[in-house]
């Protein structure tokens, strides 16, 4: 298992028809988390994000993600 942690922007949507609002913007995040590999060509990586609200909502998250190499 390898530690990470990137840096960067993240293009958010978040729609709500009961609220009557649709917003995508950008904004600064970060994350981190570990990945492990499976074998010469695949690893697995689980990741917490942490990025500023889009409209008052939360958009951080747990993420799990799968690579091919």
């Amino acid at each position: 298992m390898r530690p990470f942690a990137t840096f960067g922007l993240f293009a958010g949507r978040v729609r709500s028809v009961n609220q009557g609002f649709d917003r995508t913007e950008f904004s600064p995040s970060g994350s981190i988390g570990v990945e492990a590999g499976l074998n010469r060509n695949f690893s697995v990586a689980g990741s917490y994000r942490i990025s500023q609200d889009i409209h008052g909502v939360n958009t951080d998250g747990f993420g799990i993600g799968l690579k091919i190499f």
